[in-house]
């Protein structure tokens, strides 16, 4: 047998001697002078500790654990091996959320940190010395592969107690503010998987929190440290830890713009091959694809044909949310919808979404007849429009329908419109929905848009003429003023509607529409407004008997904020003069009276 093998075989045989019977005697071998009885004594408690009889005995123990707490506090840079038993014994001791108050009263936490501070400092010095070594390279090396093995398993021993002390937010706080996020983000060069892995579950607790977040990204620069775990596919643990990490990070715009920056998008969706990680890549991706900038990286990678692939073969009839909410997000960009509906694509997921009524589906089809009007895509739509339109108006799921509407909304043909409105009950459907108080406020939305789309021809104008729409529009626009998004859409749909001669006249003369846009001239939001001016001066243009009113309705507008600005102008300057430094009006005194008033009246 060896020297090596003889060494671990009688510290084997040694640390299986311990027992519970000689606690006393370990105890006070920990005042010994000799650092070897020292050391075997808290081998031995180690090895008693772990023993499931003997740990009850040695936690009721009334000073045991002071006493270990002072000759680590008093020896950790005396000895490595001493300082990895007893943080060996603290570490089993913190699995215990009912003694962490008795380790906080030991100080544990603060020893902690400061060993690992001593032996970072003993790393970095040892690194250097073996950087300036000339001979004996392959022995000084050994050594110091030696240290670092030893190093590794304390820090970690180390990193562990101080995460499983911080339940507590309190210390958590204040391990914070001893610049563990720095000694973490250290760590994060380490090969050790044990210690990557208590590290990464540290960094993952602290970046839960804006403070730890923003300390990690702005002092610290942490993603270009993670850049070289992703992917890491071999390691799942790590890989996974590494994922949750930069998910918490994700939801802040700068860190998103610098994971982007930093080519992390490609190694992501890279990791989308292998099933273990894919729901938290999605997430991930999820995450920086609401980002415009970052939409167009996703361009240049496999995300969206994978996308597709997963969306068209899933194996449940609905699709998973973060599976479509990628998909979705990305193809609010033209080239991104343009590859997902490449060849038959776009007819696969439209099949799909149609059988399966599934409303996340439809709402990607929604972006992609909104993001890209391409002859494909066009084309595609046009063919499904009588499905759509039957969905629309038979299905019940409130959800799904307004996906559908919105789709209907996107497509822009004139010739497909004057077709589709005599032959279907579209027009049926939408004067049921838009009346006020028996539809859902989305519905309503998405049928006055659709109003505008399909008012793209006189043909298609009569029709919704010879309707009650143009009279519920405007009892909407009454009803809806204190919804911003729903007044500026329904007066888009009678800009539309004054376009053409067939319900111009209806409007102007029937309804109370051109009232109303006079009154929203004075709207509190600048983008109606605007679109309340624009309508008017097309009214002014179509019909002389409106434009004087208009006209003079404007001079009133404009002398009233004239006037306005003038009081407030002339209160401005009142207030100026009347005032002095006390703020008060000085009276002349009787002096100045004799001098300007009573002098010649003798």
């Amino acid at each position: 047998m060896d020297q090596i093998s003889r060494a671990k075989s009688s510290k084997y045989e040694a640390s299986h001697a311990a027992n519970i019977n000689h606690l006393d005697n370990y105890i006070e071998l920990l005042y010994s002078d000799k650092l070897e009885d020292k050391i075997h004594s808290a081998r031995s408690l180690l090895y008693l500790l772990n023993e499931a009889e003997s740990i009850e005995v040695m936690l009721n123990h009334e000073s045991l654990i002071g006493i270990l707490a002072r000759t680590l506090r008093d020896e950790y840079k005396k000895s490595t091996d001493l300082s990895l038993y007893l943080a060996g014994i603290f570490y089993v001791i913190s699995n215990f959320s009912t003694l962490h108050a008795a380790l906080s009263q030991n100080q544990i936490g603060d020893t902690s940190i400061k060993i690992i501070e001593y032996h970072i400092q003993k790393y970095d010095y040892m690194k250097t010395e073996l950087a300036k070594v000339k001979h004996d390279m392959e022995k000084e090396q050994k050594k110091f592969e030696i240290l670092e093995k030893k190093q590794n398993k304390l820090l970690f021993l180390c990193f562990s107690i101080l995460l499983n002390i911080a339940e507590d937010l309190q210390i958590e706080r204040k391990i914070k503010k001893r610049k563990i996020i720095s000694y973490l983000i250290m760590m994060l060069a380490k090969d050790n998987i044990a210690l990557l892995d208590v590290v990464l579950r540290f960094l993952k607790k602290l970046s839960i929190f804006a403070e730890g977040k923003n300390e990690m990204h702005e002092q610290e620069h942490i993603i270009s440290k993670l850049q070289r775990f992703v992917p890491c596919p071999h390691h799942q643990s790590i890989c996974e830890l590494v994922l949750k990490l930069i998910l918490n990070l994700s939801f802040d715009s700068n860190i998103r713009q610098q994971l982007d920056t930093l080519g992390f998008i490609p190694r992501l969706v890279s990791l989308l091959k292998h099933a273990p990680f894919r729901g938290l890549t999605l997430k991930i991706l999820y995450q920086l694809s609401m980002d415009d900038k970052s939409k167009s990286t996703f361009t240049y990678t496999e995300c969206l044909p994978m996308l597709f692939l997963m969306i068209s073969q899933h194996p449940e009839a609905k699709v998973g949310k973060e599976l479509v909410a990628v998909a979705i997000n990305l193809c609010m960009n033209s080239r991104n919808a343009e590859i997902i509906s490449d060849g038959k694509q776009l007819d696969i997921l439209i099949k799909r979404a149609l059988q399966n009524q599934d409303d996340l589906i439809m709402k990607l089809i929604r972006n992609i007849s909104g993001a890209c009007k391409s002859s494909l895509i066009q084309e595609t739509l046009y063919k499904y429009t009588p499905k759509f339109i039957s969905a629309a108006v038979s299905i019940p799921e409130m959800d799904f329908v307004v996906e559908v509407l919105g789709v209907l909304v996107n497509i822009d043909s004139e010739e497909l419109w004057s077709k589709a409105l005599p032959n279907t009950q579209l027009l049926e459907f939408i004067q049921k929905n838009i009346v006020p108080g028996y539809a859902e406020d989305d519905i309503i939305l998405e049928c006055i848009m659709l109003i505008s789309t399909i008012v793209c021809s006189d043909k298609c104008a009569k029709l919704i003429g010879g309707t009650t729409i143009i009279k519920q529009l405007n009892s909407l626009l009454e009803e809806k003023q204190e919804d911003d998004e729903m007044v500026m859409q329904i007066m888009f749909s009678f800009y539309k509607l004054l376009l053409s001669k067939s319900t111009r006249e209806n409007i102007l003369h029937e309804t109370k529409v051109v009232n109303y846009l006079m009154e929203l001239l004075q709207d509190q939001n600048p983008r109606i407004k605007k679109m309340a001016d624009e309508i008017l001066a097309l009214v002014q243009e179509i019909d002389e008997e409106w434009k004087e009113e208009i006209k003079l309705k404007r001079f009133q507008i404009h002398n009233q904020e004239w006037l306005e600005q003038v009081a407030n102008n002339v209160s401005e300057e009142w207030e100026e003069e009347s005032e002095d430094d006390s703020g008060q009006v000085q009276w002349a005194d009787l002096s100045d009276l004799d001098g300007r008033v009573w002098g010649d009246m003798d």
